[in-house]
């Protein structure tokens, strides 16, 4: 169950009794994802979004949603 507060997005696991409160920078990644965008497309985003270089974006991407999936928050293909 994920529901939105103030543009961060707040994740109910309830298998762990968790809850996991997603910063504005892992929420826009995270519903990329689940909006089905790869990681070149989220990584130009957060750059856009941000004031990031695309490498950085790139490695920040990447840890988060490794890290998204090991919480299992996110289920990629």
């Amino acid at each position: 169950m994920v529901r939105e507060i103030d543009g961060e997005l707040v994740a109910l696991d309830t298998r762990a009794n968790l809850v996991h409160q997603l910063n504005a920078t892992a929420s826009l990644i995270w519903r990329l994802a689940a909006d089905g965008c790869d990681v070149d497309e989220i990584a130009a985003a957060v750059t856009s979004e941000y004031d990031i270089d695309l490498t950085d974006a790139y490695r920040d991407v990447c840890e988060t949603l490794a890290r998204l999936q090991a919480l299992k928050l996110l289920a990629r293909t």
